[in-house]
């Protein structure tokens, strides 16, 4: 993982939330039937209303990070892969970042 001090790029220090496809030990799985990563497979579904727990049509990082993290550790456990966590790290997870 690279490590940039977000002051330089116009944000406030502390601002920044990430979610991550995997630990820093694990490599990233291939979704060949859905032709993405499974990772980014469900991301994407859960940007698209899937993750929305409590239906409000208000989606926060929160709700996403662990839509994706149950759907992700779930999908790659079923293929028989090696292990794939995805994480987060950073504070703001209560933010809403999409309204449907």
């Amino acid at each position: 993982m690279i490590s940039v001090d977000p002051t330089k790029f116009g944000f406030a220090s502390g601002k920044i939330t990430q979610l991550n496809s995997s630990t820093s030990t694990q490599f990233s799985t291939v979704y060949d039937k859905k032709k993405h990563g499974v990772f980014t497979y469900f991301l994407l579904k859960g940007l698209k209303g899937k993750a929305d727990n409590n239906k409000n049509k208000k989606l926060t990082f929160e709700e996403l990070a662990d839509y994706v993290s149950r759907e992700v550790t779930k999908q790659v456990r079923l293929s028989g892969r090696s292990e794939q966590t995805p994480t987060v790290n950073g504070e703001n997870r209560k933010g809403v970042i999409v309204r449907y």
